[in-house]
This record gives C-alpha cells, structure tokens and sequence, in this order.
C-alpha cells in the first residue's frame, strides 16, 4: 500500500484543535498523483497488468474518479464515502 500521506495521516482519534482543512492542503493532487502515478506505471510494466481497476474510500474516491476520467484506470472504479470530489 503506498503511503500518500508520507507519514501524514490523520490520526484514528483526531486530537482537539486539528484543523482539518489545514491538513488537506499538504494533501492535494499535486502532492498524491506523483505516487499514484509510480504505482500504476510500476503495475503496468514490471507486472504487466494489462487492464487496471480502481477502489477509493474518501480520500482515494477522488483519484479513482480522476483517473478513469483521464485513462490511467482503464477496467473500472468503485468509491464509498467520496470526499473532496472536484
């Protein structure tokens, strides 16, 4: 599983004070696209999967929606809770 938060998660119980608005902008698509880019490069050639399908929970409903719309999914997408959707 790639770490797209480099080690930025939000924490299970989220402490008082965190402001989560302040947290997704270290997490934007310029910041998690270049990883999930590696991923599916590495799938496609090292592993030689032909076809890719993708599954994101909130925060990774985004990147499924975004790359079956640019093709770098290709077989099909499933999302649950969708958050942060543009």
């Amino acid at each position: 599983m790639p770490d797209l938060f480099h080690g930025d998660s939000v924490p299970l119980n989220t402490p008082g004070g965190f402001k989560t608005m302040d947290w997704v902008q270290n997490h934007l698509p310029k910041q998690a696209e270049p990883i999930t880019d590696v991923i599916l490069n590495e799938t496609r050639e090292r592993l030689a999967c032909e076809r890719i399908a993708g599954v994101g929970y909130c925060f990774g409903a985004r990147y499924v929606g975004r790359y079956l719309g640019n093709g770098k999914l290709d077989a099909s997408g499933f999302t649950a809770h969708p958050g942060m959707l543009d």
